[in-house]
């Protein structure tokens, strides 16, 4: 007889709701819930109190902005998937 041992991460929901939203940012789904409107053109420096995307060749960002920059709820995906941060930005 084979003895089996279940492994168990300590924080299984963290970790499911993590991998959830990393894929969420490519699949085109609003990572976190806001209740700011969608953020109008592509130029960065404009986005003020809205919710909207931005890509490098690096990294993706999605989430709400205030004055050009990353603020409020949102979430920052590395492209090569090394590294990644869902959460509150100020």
């Amino acid at each position: 007889m084979i003895a089996s041992t279940k492994i168990t991460p300590a924080f299984p929901a963290l970790f499911i709701l993590f991998s959830f939203s990393a894929l969420n940012v490519f699949a085109g789904d609003r990572v976190v819930e806001s209740v700011l409107g969608a953020c109008a053109g592509q130029e960065i420096s404009t986005f003020d109190q809205c919710y909207g995307r931005h890509s490098t060749e690096k990294f993706e960002y999605e989430g709400e902005w205030s004055q050009g920059r990353r603020h409020g709820l949102g979430a920052l995906i590395y492209k090569d998937g090394a590294r990644s941060y869902v959460g509150q930005w100020s």
